[in-house]
Order: C-alpha cells, then structure tokens, then sequence
C-alpha cells in the first residue's frame, strides 16, 4: 500500500497547514537516511488552496555526517517550497508571493536567519523546489553561523568529509571528489 501526503482543502487557512507542519516537525529530526524517510513524510503536505508542496523538518546531523564541514551548520528548520497548478497537476516556477507568505507563517521574526538554498539535485530542478534554512545552535535557537558550510576553522583537526573519507571509491564510480 502506496502512502499518500496530507492534503489540505482550499478552504484550509495557511496558518493552519503551518502550524500543523510545525507540531509535526517536533516529533523527531531529518538527517537524509532512509531511518528518518517516515519523518519527513510526515512532515509533508499539499495545500489545494495554493497550490502549494510544503515539507517543514528540524534537520539534524548535516555536519556530523560529513556533509558540510563548519559544525554549525549542523542542525536546522528547514522549509521546501514547491508549486503546482491545481487544475492540471503540472509544477510550476517559484511563486515569490506565495513563497514569502509561507515563509512568514513558519519563521515569523526569525526570517532574518534565513538561508535560502535554489533547486539543486535533478528532481528539485524538474519540481523547482527552494529549500529555505534557518540554522540553530544546540537548543534549536536561531543563529547565524559564523564563515560558509565549507569552512573548517570550527572544525576539529582530524575531521573528514564524507567525500574526503570515500575519496577512493568515488574515484571507483567516476566522480571527483575534489
């Protein structure tokens, strides 16, 4: 049996789908492994009355799994944006309205920490899905992390990207791991 996200009615306020994502979110972390796919799904939505493809998360681990070297950009809310036309189904370009009521409804007086991330892998392209982060320290307060994701000033010395520990096999498979 195929799960199927939760769907909002076009009578649904947008406060409602943003409070309802926001409780969700509290029940657990994201960090991209399948043992945290139930998460996310949970943490995903459609807004008919919008036409709106929302998945809020607190994201955990993104340093710790050696995804981004500066350990403070370890943990995160993090809100994905996507559009679609409610008639026909088909996805349509970043709706900047749209998107700037969301992100009022989810960060409010913390939108000033905002990270904003364009579509990047080849399905978020296809969707045009923006990811919109605002990073936290160990209590899940906003911050601003101090120099980029790549930066290991805050890192400890022996510390290995995920790329620099599999260096060899990613040559095996044909991608540069510089």
């Amino acid at each position: 049996m195929s799960k199927k996200i939760k769907v909002f009615d076009k009578n649904t306020l947008k406060i409602e789908v943003a409070n309802y994502l926001k409780r969700k979110s509290m029940y657990s972390t994201y960090d991209g492994t399948p043992s945290t796919y139930d998460y996310a799904f949970l943490c995903t939505v459609f807004h008919i009355g919008s036409g709106t493809s929302l998945m809020f998360t607190r994201d955990l681990g993104m340093h710790d799994c050696g995804w981004w070297k500066n350990p403070q950009y370890n943990r995160c809310y993090h809100l994905s944006l996507s559009f679609r036309d409610i008639l026909t189904g088909y996805f349509l370009p970043k709706n900047e309205k749209l998107t700037e009521e969301w992100i009022e409804l989810f960060f409010h007086q913390n939108k000033r920490f905002i990270w904003s991330e364009s579509p990047f892998s080849i399905q978020g392209k296809k969707l045009d899905v923006w990811h919109y982060r605002v990073f936290c320290d160990e209590n899940w307060d906003p911050i601003i992390p101090k120099k980029e994701v790549y930066s290991k000033d805050f890192t400890p010395p022996n510390w290995k990207s995920w790329s620099e520990q599999n260096r060899e096999q990613m040559k095996g498979d044909g991608i540069d791991a510089n």
